[in-house]
């Protein structure tokens, strides 16, 4: 076992011990986001971890990221509130490490959002996207480096990274509510420079529809591993070329404005997943 694979055990162990069974789903909190843990929680009793007390996980250091681990009692999720990035230094093997241990506890299901900017003017701030899937353009894959046999193939296929019947289950749960709700292709930069205008219209010949700073590498990592991914982006601004000045400031703040939507989004998703039989399920009834 090297280093990083004993990081990510040591990970999974000390998940093990402050949370105990591992939940169905686990749901990685974007920028901005954090609140919606609250949200989720309902108020049902909650054991929450800071992030930086667990071995191997660095803070979030970019405001909107909390860096806090929330499970709560009566669901059968945890909640991740704040992610690592590239642009603050790390290694995509450390920004990747709590999802691969995620992962290896048991976690079954991944629920990625995200705050993104627009690459074209029909996606609007406000909306929320479901990824259908993404182009990484960080210069970065978790998969890189020695490969561990049992952690799956060396080459794994990425033709369905984004989970269709969780896809369809967000879907049918836009519709339930009245969201605001597009399907779209997720383009991860490194950051944390903003994109150039001349980037954004590359980024939409290549058929990326919104962009952000995260969520493909842990997509990537995610399924290597056979964990169920869906992605959630919500639309914060439009991106550089549209005319408007971009903040780090107001992408939080918009981002918080959509906290309750997203909540509800997730929380009926999650219940709409929950009670459609799966196959195995049809044939033993």
């Amino acid at each position: 076992m090297n280093s990083w694979t004993s990081a990510v055990e040591a990970l999974r162990a000390a998940l093990e011990g402050r949370f105990g069974a591992p939940p169905g789903t686990a749901i990685v909190l974007g920028s901005g986001q954090s609140e919606v843990a609250e949200m989720l929680a309902g108020g049902s009793p909650a054991v929450k971890v800071p992030s930086s007390d667990l071995p191997g996980i660095p803070g979030p250091s970019v405001e909107g990221h909390r860096g806090e681990l929330i499970r709560p009692g009566e669901k059968d999720f945890l909640l991740v509130c704040g992610r690592l990035h590239l642009y603050e230094g790390h290694s995509a093997e450390t920004c990747v490490r709590l999802v691969r241990a995620l992962a290896r506890w048991g976690v079954k299901n991944l629920v990625l959002t995200n705050a993104s900017g627009s690459l074209r003017r029909e996606y609007k701030p406000g909306q929320i996207v479901i990824l259908d899937d993404h182009i990484n353009l960080s210069g970065a894959n978790p998969l890189e480096g020695k490969h561990v046999a049992g952690w799956g193939t060396r080459f794994p296929d990425m033709n369905w990274v984004y989970d269709l019947k969780l896809r369809k289950a967000a879907r049918r749960a836009a519709r339930r509510l009245a969201v605001r709700m597009k399907h779209g292709i997720y383009v991860q930069v490194r950051g944390p420079s903003y994109e150039t205008p001349a980037e954004v219209k590359a980024f939409a010949r290549l058929g990326g529809d919104v962009v952000g700073m995260s969520t493909a590498i842990e997509a990537i990592a995610a399924r290597h591993l056979g964990m169920r991914v869906l992605g959630l982006s919500v639309v914060t601004n439009l991106a550089g070329g549209f005319g408007g000045k971009l903040s780090h400031d107001d992408v939080v703040a918009r981002s918080k404005e959509m906290q309750p939507v997203l909540a509800r989004l997730i929380e009926e998703t999650l219940r709409v997943e929950t009670l459609s039989p799966r196959p195995a399920d049809r044939k033993r009834a």
